[in-house]
């Protein structure tokens, strides 16, 4: 027999052709298949072992994309330090006094909240004329001896202004450092007085005793420039729960101008005019304030210079200021001892 691809003489029974390899009759007999069968030589060889792979499973993470891999879990929130917190409290807290005082300054520079001098007669402490309330006075030129009328008023413990009673609660003459009152290097004390210095055109000390919170009262401080262009004066019936700044204000300036005002998150004017005190660097002023209910007398070197009504505030705590006159950004100072408090 021979084969049927190249010819070949095929030995006996063999399946396959030993010269091309090609299927014999033979073994196309054994399997019962056609030799043109084209599925016989298919037949007889063993299939490959087929692998199933698993379809991968759609991601609850990438709806887009079913063959994402899924992000690592979120990390654990970060535990904030206390340290950083208070940190970051005390500057917003700064922030927004810089903020207020900000705008306390300017109210007070806007001439809207100014108005005209207020028309009042001077009236001493110890006269009801003009007359006298002038030669009581000490002027801008007036010596060192002609201040005595200051320095009685400075000495008495008893209330010098009407009605001429009370009990002194306070008297505080600064000649040393008082742990209730602010003290920085702002609000410094010396030897002899308390020295208020403006930073960035305003500085307030306060005392911060809430039981010095007085409501009728007579309010009385020894006052002196130490710069020229520079106010001071008195703040009294502060708020000291309020966010904002909260209180009344009489105040003198270099320029012999006096300011009474309330401060309520902006400035507003209650009174305002001129005086003749000393506007000297150096020489000593007394100012005083006398609230009775919603009744408040200013006075300047024992002498009346107005009042107002005004009924925002009914009780409060004190204290004094220094503030500039026409440059916001120079150093203005101004000294303050012998502070009294009468209540009535």
């Amino acid at each position: 027999m021979h084969c049927i691809s190249c010819g070949a003489e095929l030995p006996t029974n063999v399946a396959f052709c030993p010269q091309c390899g090609a299927v014999t009759p033979y073994n196309v007999s054994a399997s019962g298949a056609s030799p043109n069968d084209p599925t016989a030589a298919s037949s007889s060889l063993a299939e490959p072992e087929q692998i199933l792979v698993a379809a991968p499973q759609p991601s609850p993470y990438d709806l887009d994309n079913p063959y994402a891999i899924p992000p690592p879990p979120p990390p654990p929130p970060r535990a904030v330090k206390p340290g950083l917190l208070i940190s970051g409290v005390l500057a917003a807290l700064i922030l927004v006094g810089g903020i207020v005082t900000g705008i306390v300054i300017a109210s007070k520079n806007n001439p809207h909240n100014n108005p005209s001098t207020t028309s009042f007669t001077p009236t001493p402490v110890g006269g009801n004329t003009t007359t006298q309330a002038l030669t009581t006075v000490p002027s801008s030129t007036t010596t060192t001896g002609g201040a005595t009328p200051i320095a009685t008023l400075d000495a008495s413990t008893s209330n010098p202004y009407p009605p001429r009673r009370g009990t002194l609660a306070l008297n505080d003459s600064f000649a040393q450092a008082i742990g209730t009152w602010d003290n920085s290097t702002n609000c410094q004390f010396t030897s002899k007085e308390y020295i208020v210095k403006t930073a960035r055109g305003f500085t307030q000390c306060m005392d911060n005793d809430r039981s010095d919170s007085f409501n009728n009262f007579v309010y009385q401080v020894r006052m002196q420039f130490l710069t020229q262009n520079t106010c001071g004066g008195i703040i009294f019936r502060n708020q000291v729960n309020s966010l904002v700044a909260d209180y009344y204000e009489f105040y003198i300036c270099t320029d012999g101008n006096y300011y009474c005002g309330i401060v309520g998150g902006l400035y507003n004017s209650l009174a305002n005019g001129s005086a003749i005190f000393n506007t000297d660097v150096g020489q000593p002023n007394i100012i005083a304030v006398v609230a009775q209910h919603t009744q408040f007398q200013l006075y300047i070197n024992g002498v009346q210079v107005n009042q107002v009504s005004e009924n925002h505030f009914s009780s409060g705590t004190i204290g004094v200021f220094a503030y500039y006159l026409t440059d916001p950004n120079a150093t203005h100072k101004a000294a303050f001892n012998d502070i009294k408090v009468w209540t009535v």
